[in-house]
């Protein structure tokens, strides 16, 4: 794969994992009903990871000698996740989203995996565990 193709795909993942950002934020603002402190803490923990990856990715791009986009019109125009407008959505709900998101970004990684060296794989490989330990909880804490 040519450098650019692997340059184009991080930025791609780079804005995914902003927009499941924003969105797990807005949920752990926003969620109400019973179950709140439980799925509160978790997004609080969601973001938490998140946001550590977002940092190591961007780090990771800057040292292949990428740019690393961070702009509300580049995650518009590169994200492939849907953002959410409003909020209309209950707990279980939000849930499931969750875990869709996050299945996207797994299989992100896949795609990552197959045009790494060895010292980003195994970053990358550390994301993968922590969106799958995730993904599990929340799919855990849905009715």
């Amino acid at each position: 794969m040519a450098e650019n193709n692997l340059e184009k795909i991080l930025q791609i993942y780079l804005t995914d994992l902003f927009v499941v950002y924003m969105k797990v934020y807005k949920y752990h603002w926003n969620v109400k009903g019973e179950g709140f402190l439980s799925v509160h803490t978790f997004y609080n923990d969601v973001f938490d990871s998140l946001s550590e990856i977002i940092d190591a990715t961007a780090e990771r791009m800057r040292q292949l000698g990428f740019y690393a986009p961070c702009s509300a019109m580049e995650f518009c125009s590169l994200s492939t996740i849907k953002e959410v407008a409003g909020f209309d959505k209950t707990i279980d709900e939000t849930l499931v989203d969750v875990v869709a998101d996050l299945n996207s970004l797994n299989v992100s990684l896949q795609n990552i995996y197959k045009v790494l060296d060895e010292g980003s794989l195994a970053l990358f490989t550390t994301h993968d565990l922590i969106l799958s330990k995730h993904q599990w909880f929340a799919k855990s804490m849905i009715d």
